[in-house]
């Protein structure tokens, strides 16, 4: 049985891995998928790592597309996520209704959890406009992934809060995870990260690879995609 490798960013990570198993199915073919921070991604897919489809944020595509190292005739569009505030489930709700309201939050929390992907790479860039990156530096935790977020502020405890993506932290409380997704942030904070899925320049099976991208962004992939948190 032939094998195609899907190298994705983890914020649609529950949504790749349906769309996939129902192509292996339906194509006969094994699918796997490996889920790593974009950064991360941008770089191993600079460098030589052959893959047959990747999924990454519309900046590293074009990007990846301008090296030669995706087929930009398969490239469409996945869908979107909202990040939000991840607290512990056990927290008080709160309610971020503006910019005064996301600071003091940030202010009064015992840990503030964020990662190296593309979430964190924002959040730090706010952190530091806002005027609150050494103020809060001895409470910020940085981690690798998105789900290391949601372990990280459920091992914290109550005081704590991080920042994720909404399909990653669906997908960990789903598993068990004590967090739960905060009031939406207000629109200074307000962050939507896209993602795009193309079959790679270098995969050994074009018109598979290129068969996988289509149903990665396909309207019943969207459908599924949607139940994940991916709009």
């Amino acid at each position: 049985m032939d094998t195609l490798k899907i190298l994705s960013g983890g914020a649609v990570k529950r949504g790749v891995a349906m769309v996939a198993a129902q192509f292996g199915q339906g194509a006969g073919v094994q699918v796997e998928a490996e889920f790593t921070p974009v950064p991360k991604l941008r770089q191993r897919m600079l460098g030589s790592e052959v893959v047959d489809v990747v999924v990454a944020t519309p900046a590293v595509m074009d990007e990846l597309a301008a090296a030669g190292r995706i087929d930009a005739a398969t490239r469409g569009r996945i869908g979107s996520s909202r990040m939000s505030i991840v607290l512990h489930a056990d927290a008080p709700d709160l309610q971020l209704p503006d910019a005064g309201a996301f600071r003091n939050a940030l202010l009064a929390a015992t840990k503030v959890v964020y990662n190296r992907a593309s979430t964190g790479v924002y959040i730090e860039k706010l952190l530091a406009d806002l005027g609150l990156a050494e103020s809060l530096a001895a409470k910020i935790t940085v981690v690798d992934t998105g789900s290391e977020v949601m372990r990280g502020v459920e091992a914290a405890g109550i005081g704590a809060l991080g920042f994720g993506q909404v399909s990653e932290a669906m997908v960990l409380m789903d598993k068990g995870c004590r967090v739960k997704l905060a009031a939406p942030l207000p629109p200074v904070a307000a962050k939507i990260t896209t993602y795009d899925a193309a079959a790679s320049a270098a995969s050994g099976q074009q018109q598979q690879a290129a068969a996988l991208a289509r149903a990665l962004v396909s309207a019943e992939a969207k459908v599924l995609f949607a139940k994940t948190g991916i709009s």
